[in-house]
Parts: structure tokens; C-alpha cells; sequence
């Protein structure tokens, strides 16, 4: 909309990326921003994020639970939701840092 908001990484519950567009996902809104999945994850490196797929990152801070879903993968559900496919590839570090979160 042309708007520039300000949002803190504690409002974010996810980012996702799709058809090359970048999103982040906070509690009830979502914003389109221009810059990509990677630079996010490089910003927010050491904190309560972390990649669960090629295009989605999400902020364990408001992950309620994963269940296993088809494939080996994982169901994450979110505090505001929404579910979320953990790849196969990204299991073992999602689990590490609710380890070490939590």
C-alpha cells in the first residue's frame, strides 16, 4: 500500500517467501517487504528464529506445536493459527533450537 510500518521482531510470528515476493506475519497482519527471506534470516541470526522450509521462517517464541505430517515432515502450528510445513532438511535445527529455547 506504500505505507512503511514499523515492526518489531518480537511481532513477528513468521516470513514467508512466495512467487519471489517476501512476507512477514504478525498476529493479525501481514506485510509485503522488499527484501529477501535470506536477509531476514541473516538479521535475526542468534534469536528465536529459524528456517522450517526453503521459503519459511518462523519465531519459536509463538510455535504452539508440531505433529508429524506426511512425508517425514512436520506440522507446525502457530499461536496465531496457522499451520506451517517443516521440510525434512530443516527438522533437526528446529529441534535443536526448541531444545535449547524452551
Amino acid at each position: 500500500d506504500g505505507i512503511q510500518h514499523k515492526l518489531y521482531e518480537t511481532d513477528l510470528y513468521y516470513a514467508d517467501t512466495i512467487e519471489g515476493k517476501t512476507f512477514l506475519y504478525t498476529k493479525d497482519e501481514v506485510y509485503e517487504i522488499p527484501e529477501s527471506l535470506s536477509g531476514i534470516e541473516q538479521r535475526l541470526k542468534g534469536n528465536q528464529f529459524v528456517r522450517i522450509s526453503k521459503n519459511c521462517l518462523i519465531n519459536i517464541d509463538y510455535l504452539s506445536k508440531v505433529e508429524p505430517y506426511s512425508n517425514h515432515r512436520l506440522l507446525a502450528h502457530m499461536k496465531n493459527g496457522e499451520k506451517l510445513i517443516v521440510g525434512r532438511t530443516y527438522i533437526p535445527e528446529l529441534k535443536n533450537i526448541v531444545k535449547k529455547g524452551r
